[in-house]
């Protein structure tokens, strides 16, 4: 199941796990699935605000409070109810909180005065939809930080595991629904990519983790540990094998000293038996 970030009862509910988790002292704790659903076809694109997973009462609450002033708010709460602003719903802010200017939201910049309802329209109407996705995006990344916290203030290393897809934008004006920023992530947890990706070769493995070691900058080969998937001694479903994806990463970027191996077992058993057999 997915939860609003930005429910209070969904946070206290995950730190008395974490608090329960932590008085076991584990090595460490990784965060994952720390994202939006990925829809299916179409749907895996985010190009319109009903897309977003921003409904919930709190985080409507947490987008409301992003309003500068009456006008803006106004406008917030009927672009996210229609999906769309009309000219009317500009001269009627307008007209009912007069003396405000113009309508203001954080990380808006006022534009040109005394323009009409139709020449604001498309600009206000596309900072809305930035504004609502930054808003989505900034509910996963607040939620990872603080939950990250608590266990760091246990002196328990943590890391947040991601897709280095998880990020693009599609289009000129859409985005992966899973709108999973890992580049905002804390750097003062590891950084886990799922390198997943199907090529034939490692290749398209490979250019995955130097997309997030570009992003960590120089200091990214203290936290950035790859996740790879594969079996041992020979390819599948046109994946190389494990073996040769870390040779491969080892020639690369030498400098990553650390990987994760993922476990088919969850959804296909019969990858585990063969997990479990590695051969030099």
């Amino acid at each position: 199941m997915f939860i609003d970030p930005y429910n209070f009862q969904a946070q206290q509910d995950f730190q008395q796990m974490l608090q329960a988790v932590s008085r076991r002292r584990p090595d460490g704790v990784l965060f994952d699935y720390i994202r939006y659903p990925r829809g299916v076809g179409s749907h895996s694109v985010a190009s319109q605000v009903g897309d977003l997973w921003i409904y919930g009462d709190a985080s409507r609450q947490a987008l409301f409070q992003r309003a500068l002033n009456q006008q803006g708010l106004e406008l917030i709460r009927r672009y996210i109810s229609r999906g769309y602003l009309v000219d009317a719903d500009i001269e009627e802010v307008a007209q009912r909180y007069p003396n405000e200017g113009q309508p203001l939201w954080q990380s808006r910049t006022p534009t040109a005065p005394n323009l009409s309802a139709a020449a604001q329209r498309p600009g206000l109407q596309q900072e809305l939809w930035r504004l609502t996705v930054a808003h989505a995006v900034q509910g996963v990344v607040d939620f990872l930080t603080r939950m990250g916290q608590q266990v760091q203030q246990q002196s328990i290393p943590t890391g947040a595991v991601f897709f280095p897809s998880g990020n693009n934008t599609v289009g000129t004006n859409g985005y992966d629904s899973r709108l999973q920023y890992w580049d905002r992530f804390p750097t003062w947890m590891g950084w886990h990519p799922m390198a997943y990706a199907v090529c034939g070769n490692t290749g398209c493995i490979l250019e995955e983790i130097r997309e997030v070691l570009t992003a960590a900058g120089p200091r990214g080969t203290q936290f950035v540990k790859p996740v790879i998937a594969g079996i041992w001694g020979q390819s599948t479903r046109n994946r190389p094998s494990l073996e040769a994806q870390m040779q491969a990463i080892q020639r690369t970027a030498p400098q990553i000293s650390s990987v994760s191996h993922f476990a088919y077992s969850w959804q296909d058993p019969e990858f585990d038996r063969n997990r479990k057999f590695c051969e030099l």
